[in-house]
């Protein structure tokens, strides 16, 4: 049977006049339904391709959503160390609004260039959040979907919430003994999740295999293939990316664009050909929040991707040409600006970082 088939949307979602409630509807939608094998290629019923997608600049909802779910997180992470139950209901009921209100692109590009001044563990899991949720748009997939794929993304790294301090922010090499700790992760995150009822068993199911490869390669349990989720896959590769672009104990952060090499390079044969595609679409080669040099010597932060042409972004400058910071706003599409082009990719250190500013929406 077709996931399709197992999670049809109903075409009506009002009772008369009276609109059900958003987390009711989530509920009705994802908790209450088993998960089928794999990513149904029809759902969804197609997203115009506008090639440029630049965010309405911060708009105060994205803000507001950004640190819901950091709280969330921080909820979770008190929960899961003092072993008390979790709920996905509330989880749930942001996420729809978040997908209801169309505000998906802004709220990824706003956790790319947000301040990483919080507890690594916790941005992280909106770091994923936000990037299987773009590419969860890249894949066409419905609300109901979208639901379980930000469900997952927020859960199931629940189980690194049970490792070790000294482990997690060890700067020394890492022993056998706290590598296969920290290995052990996903075994913990089932563990937790099952507890939730057999309803939530596919949340469970999903990230046990987040760290599991199409080869065979990963952990815990060596799985390979359509032995693993989609969702999984999805949620590995988002995890994979932004792990690499933020700094850790162990080692410096890498550059943006070396990242998405890396994974061109590195990663055939560890996730499916069709997601890494949308991925890398989506991310692009200049994701946002990459700081770059221009030929003109301009430096800016990219703050929308092109999807119609990847090494043409929109920028927000920082520098001038003249080395000279840039007080007032001012917003560079390369793809409007032929004699610009991108020389280099630079270290984000050194740079102001991007101011944010609350803006309503036109």
């Amino acid at each position: 049977m077709r996931i399709a088939d197992i999670l049809d949307i109903k075409a009506s979602r009002r009772t008369g006049k009276a609109e059900i409630p958003a987390e009711e509807v989530a509920l009705r939608e994802v908790g209450d339904v088993v998960t089928g094998d794999r990513l149904a290629p029809e759902v969804g019923e197609g997203e115009p391709d506008h090639g440029l997608r630049l965010a309405r600049r911060w708009a105060p909802e994205v803000e507001r959503y950004y640190d819901l779910f950091l709280k969330r997180a921080e909820d979770l992470r008190e929960r899961v160390q003092a072993k008390r139950n979790i709920s996905p209901s509330p989880i749930l009921s942001d996420l729809y609004r978040l997908i209801n209100d169309d505000l998906i692109e802004e709220f990824y590009s706003y956790a790319m260039m947000a301040h990483q001044d919080k507890d690594d563990l916790v941005t992280h899991g909106i770091d994923v959040l936000g990037t299987c949720l773009v590419v969860g748009v890249g894949l066409k997939l419905d609300i109901k979907m979208l639901l379980k794929l930000g469900l997952a993304a927020v859960l199931e790294n629940v189980g690194m919430y049970r490792v070790p301090e000294r482990i997690l922010h060890k700067r020394e090499k890492l022993s056998e003994e706290e590598i296969s700790s920290i290995q052990d992760h996903p075994r913990e995150s089932y563990e937790i999740l099952v507890g939730l009822g057999e309803k939530y068993r596919w949340l469970a199911d999903t990230a046990l295999g987040v760290h599991e490869r199409m080869d065979g390669s990963g952990y815990p349990n060596g799985l390979s293939g359509e032995k693993i989720s989609p969702l999984s896959f999805i949620i590995g590769l988002a995890d994979m990316y932004t792990a690499m672009i933020r700094e850790r104990p162990h080692r410096k952060r890498f550059r943006k664009s070396e990242a998405i090499k890396y994974i061109v390079g590195e990663t055939k044969g560890l996730f499916p050909l069709g997601i890494r595609k949308v991925f890398l679409d989506r991310v692009s080669l200049f994701p946002v929040g990459t700081y770059v040099r221009l030929n003109s010597g301009t430096v800016g932060c990219v703050i929308a991707t092109n999807r119609k042409h990847a090494i043409r972004p929109t920028i927000q400058v920082i520098h001038n040409a003249a080395g000279q910071v840039v007080e007032e706003e001012e917003i560079l599409n390369l793809g409007d600006n032929p004699l610009l082009y991108i020389a280099e990719e630079v270290d984000q250190d050194g740079f102001p970082k991007m101011r944010f500013q609350k803006r309503t929406v036109a």
